[in-house]
C-alpha cells in the first residue's frame, strides 16, 4: 500500500493542483518534491556549517556596533576599569546609512514614477491642472501609503543598517487585504539562507527563512521548534514561479522529520515576495561584504593604545616618590605642613616621573585613525576641524573620494532593489506602464553660493534650460513659471495704475493737488 503521507500530511488534505493564474498549474505532489530537495539541501552538513559562521560573523558586526568591543586591558577585582573603548564602527556605519539614503535633516531620496509613453511635462501639468485623481497620482499615493504603512524612513535606516552589517539584505514582500497591497519587512539576514544557482551564483534557486519557537505540548512540557518558510522557485519555459510552504521541526532531534504546517501556497506572481541583494559585491559569492570589513581590528588597535596611553597617564598623574640612602626608620615627620628631614646627607628624595609627554603614542594613535577611515572608505570630518569655510566643493569632493565611490557603488544595488520593489507594488495594485526611479540626495554638504554661481554660469553659456535649473534647485518649474507670471502681471497693473495717475495729473498715493 503506497505511503499516502507528506511531511506528517494526508495528500487527500491538500489540493490535488496549485495555480499560478497565466503561468498555469502544478500537481501539488510535485510541489512538495521540490520542498523535499529544498530541505535536503539546507540540513546538509556543510550548508548548516556556513550558516553557522555566517551568523557569527553578523553577531560579531552588531556587537562591535553597539559598541561591545573587546577589553584591552585585564581588570583585575576591585581595580578601577581603565579600558578606553573608542567606537569608530558605529560611526562609519551611521554614517554610511546617512549618505546612502540622505537625513531629513538634509534632504533624503526622492522616488519617481513616470507613466510610459508619456512626457514628463505633460504629466505635470495633468496633476497640476485637473482636479480629478489621475493615474499618475494615485501609482504616488500608492507608493507612499506601503512606505508609510512599513515604517516610513526608519524602514530604510534599518534596511540600510541590517545590509550594511550583514553585507547582504532582504526584503520580505507580505500581502496585505484592502487597498494597500502589501507592506514591507525588513528580514534578520542572520535568519535567511539562499540556495544558489551552481551555474550563476547571483541567482536564487530558494530561500529559506528559519527561526526558533518554543510551543507548550498538550502534555504540559516545552519543546523547542525550529520554523522553517521555503520559498523555491520553479522555472518555466516562459516565465518561473514561485511556492511558499512553512514547515516545523524540534531543534532537539539529530535527523529533524519536517511537518508542514502552512500551505504549499503558488505565489500569485512570476517573481518572489523576496528582494535581496548585497551591500556591496565580493564577486565570487552570492552574499555581499559588510562596511566593516579588515576595520574591526583597526578599531581593537586604536582601543588599545588609547587604553594603555590612559593608564600612563593615570599612573604618573599621582607620580611615586623614591629615597634612597636611607631607612625608613631615619624619616623624620616635622610638624611643619608635614615636612620630612633626614640625618643623612648623602640620602635623596625624588619623584618618578614621566620623561615625555607621550606624544609618540598620540601620533600612534592619530594613524591608527586616519587608516581606520581609509581602510573604511570613510570620511573623517575631524580633519575639517580647522578649515571650515576654506574648503571649497571641489576640494571637499577630491578629498572624499573613496567614501563617494563607496557609497556609489551601494547607491546602485540598494537603488536596483528599490525600483524592483516599487515595481512589484504598482503590479501588485494593478498599475501598469510605470516605470519608477530615484533621485539621489547629495552626499555631501554644498556651498550654496558655489552652486549658484555654477548655475548662473551655465545659463550664460547657454548649456542649460532654466526649467532644468529650477528642477535642480529642487523647484517645480511650472508652479514657479506660474508664479512669475502673476508676478509680471502684478508689474504691469502698477505700471499701468501710475501712468493712468500721471495722465490725470494725480499723485502716486492717488491724491489729487487742491487749486488755489
Amino acid at each position: 500500500m503506497a505511503d499516502n503521507t507528506r511531511f506528517g500530511v494526508q495528500l487527500s488534505d491538500l489540493p490535488v493542483e496549485l495555480e499560478f493564474g497565466e503561468w498555469g498549474v502544478l500537481e501539488t505532489v510535485q510541489a512538495l518534491d521540490l520542498f523535499d530537495n529544498a530541505h535536503t539541501y539546507f540540513d546538509q552538513e556543510d550548508v548548516q556549517k556556513a550558516e553557522q559562521g555566517r551568523r557569527a560573523y553578523i553577531q560579531a558586526a552588531w556587537r562591535y556596533y553597539d559598541g561591545h568591543h573587546r577589553k584591552p586591558l585585564v581588570v583585575k577585582p576591585g581595580e578601577n576599569d581603565d579600558n578606553i573603548l573608542l567606537n569608530y564602527c558605529r560611526t562609519i556605519v551611521d554614517d554610511s546609512v546617512a549618505w546612502l539614503w540622505g537625513h531629513p535633516e538634509t534632504g533624503i531620496l526622492q522616488m519617481q514614477i513616470d507613466e510610459l509613453g508619456v512626457p514628463a511635462d505633460v504629466e505635470a501639468s495633468e496633476i497640476a491642472e485637473d482636479a480629478t485623481t489621475t493615474r499618475l497620482e494615485a501609482a504616488i499615493d500608492l507608493l507612499n501609503q506601503v512606505y508609510r504603512l512599513s515604517g516610513g524612513f526608519p524602514f530604510f535606516q534599518r534596511w540600510g543598517k541590517n545590509g550594511t552589517l550583514a553585507g547582504h539584505f532582504f526584503i520580505k514582500i507580505v500581502p496585505q487585504t484592502g487597498e494597500i497591497p502589501a507592506r514591507l519587512v525588513v528580514l534578520d539576514p542572520e535568519m535567511v539562507s539562499i540556495m544558489a544557482d551552481p551555474l550563476d551564483k547571483t541567482r536564487a534557486l530558494a530561500y529559506k527563512i528559519e527561526w526558533e519557537r518554543v510551543i507548550k505540548e498538550p502534555n504540559g512540557r516545552k519543546n523547542t521548534y525550529l520554523h522553517r518558510q521555503l520559498i523555491v522557485r520553479l522555472a518555466g519555459e516562459q516565465t518561473e514561479a514561485w511556492l511558499v510552504a512553512d514547515f516545523r521541526a524540534k531543534k532537539q532531534v539529530q535527523r529533524r522529520k519536517w511537518e508542514l504546517i502552512n500551505g504549499p501556497f503558488a505565489w500569485p506572481w512570476n517573481w518572489a515576495p523576496i528582494v535581496d541583494g548585497p551591500n556591496l559585491v565580493h564577486g565570487r559569492q552570492y552574499w555581499g561584504l559588510t562596511d566593516l570589513e579588515d576595520i574591526t581590528g583597526i578599531n581593537d588597535a586604536i582601543n588599545f593604545s588609547a587604553s594603555n596611553t590612559g593608564r600612563i597617564l593615570k599612573i604618573h598623574a599621582h607620580p611615586k616618590t623614591v629615597g634612597t640612602g636611607f631607612t625608613a626608620g631615619e624619616l623624620q615627620d616635622t610638624s611643619i605642613d608635614a615636612f620630612w628631614t633626614i640625618p643623612n646627607a648623602e640620602a635623596r628624595v625624588q619623584n618618578l616621573e614621566m620623561q615625555s609627554d607621550l606624544g609618540a603614542a598620540q601620533t600612534f594613535v592619530e594613524s591608527l585613525r586616519m587608516a581606520f577611515w581609509t581602510v573604511g572608505r570613510g570620511l573623517d570630518m575631524s580633519v575639517f576641524r580647522d578649515k571650515i569655510g576654506q574648503v571649497t566643493n571641489f576640494a571637499l569632493r577630491v578629498l572624499a573620494h573613496r567614501a563617494l565611490t563607496k557609497n556609489g557603488d551601494k547607491r546602485v544595488l540598494y537603488g536596483a532593489a528599490l525600483m524592483t520593489i516599487n515595481q512589484h507594488l504598482l503590479e501588485m495594485a494593478g498599475f501598469d506602464g510605470f516605470i519608477t526611479s530615484i533621485k539621489w540626495p547629495d552626499a555631501l554638504p554644498m556651498d550654496a553660493k558655489e552652486v549658484v554661481f555654477e548655475q548662473q554660469f551655465e545659463r550664460t553659456a547657454g548649456l542649460v534650460s532654466k526649467q532644468t535649473l529650477a528642477e535642480e534647485r529642487g523647484r517645480s518649474w511650472l508652479v514657479e513659471q506660474q508664479r512669475m507670471e502673476d508676478e509680471a502681471q502684478a508689474g504691469m497693473n502698477l505700471g499701468q495704475f501710475l501712468v493712468e495717475q500721471f495722465d490725470r495729473g494725480g499723485s502716486v498715493d492717488g491724491d489729487d493737488d487742491d487749486e488755489e
